[in-house]
């Protein structure tokens, strides 16, 4: 973490309820063995996914949703309703066999991020159907969703806030 910015906040500045939107990134690697550098740093799977499954997984997760099929236990959210913005998977330019998913919301519950790309990636290899996926996030049930992806491979990359009260002008990042 490095800090690019710093200035004086409105005294009502929370770090984590003041955000009004947050991006996350993670990125997974498919295929047989991944390299030793990258297991710091990425998810592995040993599957290839298929990409038209994939990106209409991804896609699921658009709009407002009632997320608690994706909420882990030890959460104290008021809601599990949240407004996912930006959801999308596409392979990596750089990097054969790897895939990098962006997901932006107003928030998220604890291991919701880790959730969806669980879900991707049963998509991608076939297990599961987006159908079948949207079946279980309306049943608003952990136990009927699949299970979490690895949490080497996910990273906070940014988090946004409205201009604060005290008048200062643009939005913060």
């Amino acid at each position: 973490v490095r800090a690019l910015e710093a200035s004086p906040c409105h005294e009502s500045f929370h770090a984590r309820r003041s955000a009004t939107s947050k991006l996350y990134r993670y990125t997974l690697d498919t295929g047989p063995v991944q390299l030793p550098v990258r297991r710091r740093f990425a998810g592995h799977v040993p599957w290839v996914l298929a990409a038209e499954a994939v990106q209409a997984a991804a896609a699921l997760f658009l709009g407002e949703h009632d997320f608690a099929s994706l909420a882990s236990a030890g959460g104290s959210v008021k809601t599990t309703v949240r407004t996912v913005t930006r959801s999308q998977v596409a392979p990596d330019a750089g990097s054969a066999g790897t895939w990098i998913y962006e997901v932006e919301a107003s928030g998220f519950l604890r291991k919701m991020v880790r959730s969806m790309m669980g879900a991707i990636v049963e998509a991608g290899r076939g297990s599961w159907t987006v159908e079948a996926l949207r079946k279980a996030l309306e049943a608003r049930d952990r136990r009927a969703w699949p299970a979490p992806a690895a949490a080497r491979g996910l990273t906070l990359v940014r988090v946004s806030y409205d201009p604060e009260p005290s008048g200062s002008t643009g939005r913060r990042e």
